[in-house]
């Protein structure tokens, strides 16, 4: 039977430490952990906000909005709310995607913020151990950065660690097995610690400080644009979507798809605004189009 036990570590307290001096130190983590989720999830709303505010500024058809916006909100809705803001649809947008992380399990770094530590004691023996699990590896690297965490990794799909004896990898395969018991179940032994917010979005100022700037706003809706112009005309699944980036990639590198790049991105870096600002995401999504077209339809570039 394959064990593959990665996120495996030995923590700095025995046994018999007591239960008030773990929660302290633990607590030490979670605040930590705390702080990091703020502001990853502050630069995901800026993210989200900032390409949605560049998608509608680089609409010409508003019939298209609407699209924009189901496709953000997994919604199938006919008409669009004259209330709905940039902000409003962010929220939609993560939290039905964090809801599809719950219900699913699938992995996704870019929206998946929890952290969790299960504490572990090996029967027979004076230690702890524990093991971390999340998809953010700022996280792993904190959790390592703490005081009473000392690696204790184990697998056998591969050879052990050069810096390891035969006895010492065989000393953590023992202590994990007696650790995860016979069903190897994490959650059913020890106790779990979780470090992340249940709930909680981050305000409007924290979301502006962490706009993406200007200068990579542009590129990434130029190569956004670019692919799309690309792919206009042919055919995109699920069985061929892997050739067809390989395709893309390739056209990209060609004369004629580096001139096509340059001569998008001039063009977007025209219509986009300079900065996104507080106005911008709580206008409607409706009034914030006709906004920019009517500063198109004037001629004045940029906004």
């Amino acid at each position: 039977m394959s064990t593959k036990i990665f996120n495996g570590y030995m923590l700095g307290f025995s046994a018999m430490t007591d239960i008030w001096v773990i929660d302290q130190w633990a607590s030490v983590f979670r605040k930590r952990i705390s702080h990091m989720e703020d502001d990853l999830r502050a630069r995901l709303f800026a993210t989200v906000t900032a390409t949605l505010v560049d998608r509608i500024a680089l609409l010409d058809d508003p019939k298209r909005l609407l699209s924009i916006v189901n496709g953000l909100t997994d919604e199938n809705a006919k008409t669009l709310s004259d209330h709905r803001t940039p902000f409003m649809v962010a929220f939609e947008h993560i939290a039905n995607h964090e809801k599809k992380i719950r219900e699913t399990s699938m992995r996704d770094p870019d929206y998946d913020f929890e952290c969790n530590v299960q504490i572990l004691h090996v029967p027979g023996r004076n230690i702890l151990l524990a093991m971390l699990f999340t998809e953010q590896e700022a996280y792993r690297i904190l959790w390592r950065r703490m005081p009473h965490v000392q690696e204790y990794a184990y697998w056998n799909s591969t050879d052990q660690p050069s810096y390891l004896t035969d006895e010492q990898w065989d000393r953590r395969r023992r202590d994990w097995d007696k650790a995860l018991g016979e069903d190897g179940i994490p959650s059913l032994h020890g106790f779990g610690i979780d470090c992340h917010h249940v709930y909680g979005h981050p305000n409007l100022e924290q979301i502006l400080q962490r706009m993406p700037t200007f200068q990579s706003r542009v590129r990434q809706s130029a190569a956004d644009n670019l692919f799309r112009e690309w792919l206009d005309g042919r055919e995109l699944t699920a069985s061929n979507i892997i050739a067809m980036e390989r395709q893309f990639k390739a056209w990209r590198k060609t004369t004629h798809g580096r001139l096509a790049a340059v001569k998008l991105r001039h063009n977007v870096a025209q219509r986009l605004p300079q900065e996104i600002t507080r106005e911008m995401l709580t206008t409607s999504v409706k009034s914030l189009f006709e906004t920019f077209q009517a500063k198109t339809n004037h001629g004045e570039g940029t906004v």
